[in-house]
């Protein structure tokens, strides 16, 4: 009878079968490190194709004019990232080529929308490796400075939480980026898909590429009220018996 009084008060506090009360869990993104394509040629890139599992953010249709585009790098044994990719080989493009005044400052990226739902009570973590590639000396173009870079997590058409400009990578480094958000109990967005965007800013005169590598998207439940007066009951309940229990015993001993 106790035993079933204790899991009884265990599932009440929040407590699954074989779970925790907080529990972290990894959502799934596919192709998070962009390894899933293939990059061969002596420039080891290729800005032809989008990263397999990701879509193209583009609202005001800057990708496919001139040069610009998404596509994957691997960096290894380049002078573009001395250290190579943060996570496996390969890394994600955003290359915008300078274009007219126009398409200054218009974002332009990446995204995806995963099969988790937002959900209530719940914190969340994203992160992502956020790189300024270095100058590779060619003579058509410049890769010197950084145009600036945005990383959105939302639900369904709500904006969650984003980071803009938090870090400044140096010319040939990655830094890396987290953004946190908790959910209350009803939040907007609730049962959405959650989507992931990263994008580059195109801020006008500071550098054309931003890649980006390593991303990551946890969830963490948050124990509701009820909960933790539950634990604390769950121990006041605990040390009873325990009170009992001696007693019992003593008065056997008499």
């Amino acid at each position: 009878m106790r035993h079933l009084l204790v899991r009884w008060l265990m599932a009440a506090a929040g407590f699954g079968s074989g779970g925790s009360l907080a529990a972290q869990v990894a959502l799934t993104i596919v192709n998070p490190g962009f390894e899933a394509n293939t990059v061969t040629g002596p420039q080891a890139f290729d800005a032809t194709i989008t990263p397999t599992g990701w879509t193209t953010y583009d609202p005001t249709g800057v990708l496919g004019r001139d040069y610009s585009d998404v596509g994957v790098l691997k960096p290894g044994g380049t002078s573009l990232y001395a250290a190579g990719a943060p996570e496996g080989n390969n890394v994600a493009i955003v290359f915008l080529w300078p274009q007219t005044a126009a398409d200054d400052n218009r974002p332009v990226g990446l995204q995806q929308t995963l099969a988790a739902t937002l959900q209530a009570a719940t914190r969340y973590t994203f992160s992502v490796q956020v790189g300024n590639i270095a100058s590779d000396g060619s003579p058509n173009y410049s890769l010197s400075g950084f145009p600036g870079y945005r990383v959105e997590l939302l639900a369904g058409s709500t904006l969650l939480a984003q980071d803009q400009n938090s870090v400044a990578p140096a010319d040939g480094f990655f830094s890396p980026v987290a953004i946190e958000f908790t959910t209350g109990g009803s939040p907007a967005g609730q049962g959405e898909a959650i989507t992931i965007r990263l994008l580059n800013l195109g801020v006008p005169n500071s550098g054309i590429e931003v890649n980006f590598d390593d991303v990551r998207l946890t969830a963490t439940a948050i124990p509701e009220p009820g909960a933790a007066a539950a634990i604390a009951g769950l121990a006041g309940l605990g040390y009873a018996w325990r009170r009992r229990g001696a007693r019992r015993r003593a008065d056997a001993r008499r």
